[in-house]
């Protein structure tokens, strides 16, 4: 008996020790009884209280999506109840919270959340649906992100249907479970009466939820997702899930996508199912965005996860995760038998080109575009392309250049594949853990046979490096000089139509209209005193290079005159 007491006793003093006995409860509830007024009524009881004080944070981020959106800027009326009681709560930051809960062992807090913009990275509601990203709305409790939770779904009057990758609690679909902060963080909720497809594929779930005035075949649309799931199963071996959720929103200007562990969100325009080019490219988005299923949500760069959701989560590896996948996007939809040699090699063609003609390729590194990613990509200005390189597409042009080496290192045996494979099994399978730099340069030198420093060191670390013609070659894409008008790169302007004026949007670095002072915001009425209205670049092209080209503008409400030299430029093809 003493034997069996002593056991007991050391059972509890673990589970005191390893936070077990007293594990807080928390029940979420929202309210969608006022979605027409996008509003959502939010509630967060928490029980089994044994703490004196409580913090109560939401996010400032939502992962995938490298700035700091204030989310906190979205939430009215917060008040604190022990039973009938009010109770104080304070806001110590712009995202905090704090509460006495001394002598208190549950909890009801309330607020308002004004839910309307329609992103893959906020929150929407109004009479027809809702679209919610939990990391937006729902409040957690600092220092206890693995607590499970409770969500239940109060929905808008005649709303049937609700799609998520949380499981569901008994033959309610309106409640819903997380293990954990971070699992509730990152699945979406779709709710309404929206379309909803399902299907298996290798033993695996897929819903594919779609909300907007859209039309499709849905046994093609079906078969198109499981040949993309199937392509990227080929490159790493296996489905890491059991269900997985495709949100698929459509509207006028919709444009986007965000990857989850268990579901993507992608947003489209409201005639993707029309044509044949507007459909292959949202099966590129697709492809990108599930992709990601391995590609930064378990094969992931250090700091992405466990993520801190108070502060920027520095990287200088987005060129592997975003990057690496821009480059498979398109790889996979040619794979797939979606996109035919010609389009994609033109595809991919115009992301060298991009590259090659980008001012700030000579200025930012692809690790300082990835680690500056918070301040910068986010948040483009008239400069940006003259400070700037998009860790996306010059990432791509990286991936394919590694991907030659490693082909031509192993005389075609391994390719990328290889290396994402390897680089998963490790990390996420083996280890369970991010992985650094040297991890991947490790792993790309094992591969490779040979140190691949001083490949990362000038296409990674330092600016200005682009593929040069032997290595465009070696990858079958020829140099070959052409004029581009829709980019009027030859005068180094890009312009809008305003009101039947031609408005300067911007200036790359030293090109002929920087060096002759022409600015964004200025107008531009004349050409060699021919009037300018919405022509600008056929008047341009028409004048032969080398020529001295004088510009009239209105700047500031008074015209100036410049003069330019016409130049030409380098494109690939």
């Amino acid at each position: 008996m003493l034997a069996v007491l002593k056991s007991i006793c050391i059972a509890l003093l673990f589970l005191i020790i390893s936070g077990k006995c007293f594990a807080l409860g928390i029940k979420y509830s929202l309210n969608f009884s006022e979605a027409q007024t996008h509003n959502i009524n939010v509630s967060m009881r928490i029980t089994d209280i044994n703490e004196s004080q409580l913090l109560l944070k939401i996010p400032v981020w939502i992962p995938g999506s490298y700035m700091l959106r204030e989310f906190s800027k979205n939430i009215e009326s917060v008040q604190a109840f022990a039973g009938k009681t009010n109770i104080e709560i304070v806001k110590t930051r712009k995202n905090t919270w704090q509460i006495n809960t001394t002598n208190k062992k549950e909890i009801l807090v309330t607020y308002s959340y004004y839910a309307n913009e329609l992103t893959v990275r906020t929150c929407h509601t109004d009479a027809e649906h809702a679209f919610i990203n939990p990391s937006n709305i729902c409040m957690y409790i600092d220092g206890h992100v693995d607590v499970p939770s409770t969500i239940e779904i109060n929905p808008y009057s005649n709303w049937n249907k609700i799609s998520t990758p949380l499981a569901q609690v008994g033959d309610n679909q309106w409640t819903r479970t997380a293990t954990n902060y971070d699992e509730f963080a990152d699945s979406p909720i779709e709710m309404g009466n929206h379309q909803t497809m399902m299907f298996n594929y290798n033993d695996a779930e897929h819903e594919i939820a779609i909300f907007g005035d859209v039309k499709c075949d849905e046994k093609k649309v079906v078969n198109d997702f499981k040949k993309i799931i199937k392509e990227c199963e080929n490159v790493f071996g296996e489905l890491p899930y059991k269900r997985y959720v495709f949100f698929s929103q459509h509207f006028a200007g919709g444009g986007g996508g965000l990857e989850h562990k268990n579901s993507c969100s992608l947003q489209s325009g409201i005639n993707t199912f029309d044509s044949i080019s507007s459909y292959k490219g949202y099966l590129g988005l697709v492809a990108h965005e599930y992709f990601h299923c391995w590609n930064v949500k378990r094969l992931r760069p250090a700091p992405l996860g466990p993520f801190d959701y108070d502060n920027e989560n520095y990287t200088q590896l987005l060129w592997i995760g975003e990057g690496f996948t821009a480059y498979y996007d398109d790889l996979l939809t040619y794979r797939a038998g979606f996109l035919t040699e010609e389009e994609y090699t033109k595809a991919f063609a115009g992301s060298i080109s991009y590259v090659l003609h980008t001012p700030g390729n000579n200025v930012q590194s692809l690790a300082e575009s990835s680690f500056d990613a918070w301040i910068k990509y986010y948040r483009p200005n008239e400069n940006s392309q003259n400070a700037t390189i998009s860790y996306y597409t010059k990432g791509s042009v990286v991936a394919w250049m590694l991907d030659l080496e490693i082909i031509k290192n192993t005389k075609g045996k391994k390719c990328l594949d290889d290396l994402m494979r390897s680089m998963y099994n490790k990390y996420f399978k083996e280890l369970d853990r991010a992985f650094t730099f040297e991890d991947f340069l490790q792993e790309v030198n094992l591969l490779v046979g040979k140190d691949m420093s001083p490949f990362f060191e000038k296409y990674v670390f330092a600016a200005s490096a682009t593929p040069d013609i032997e290595e465009l070659k070696q990858g079958g894409i020829d140099l070959i000089v052409t004029l581009d008008s829709s980019l009027s790169f030859g005068s180094g302007i890009k312009t809008s139509g305003t009101q039947g004026y031609t408005k300067v949007t911007s200036v790359n670095r030293n090109s002929a209209a920087w060096q002759a002072g022409i600015n964004s915001d200025d107008y531009i009425t004349q050409i060699n005193k021919v009037t300018v209205k919405n022509n600008f670049d056929s008047l341009y092209n028409a004048q032969p290079i080398g020529s001295e080209i004088n510009f009239t503008l209105i700047r500031r409400n008074h015209l100036t005159s410049v003069f330019a030299t016409k130049k030409c430029c380098l494109y690939t093809r």
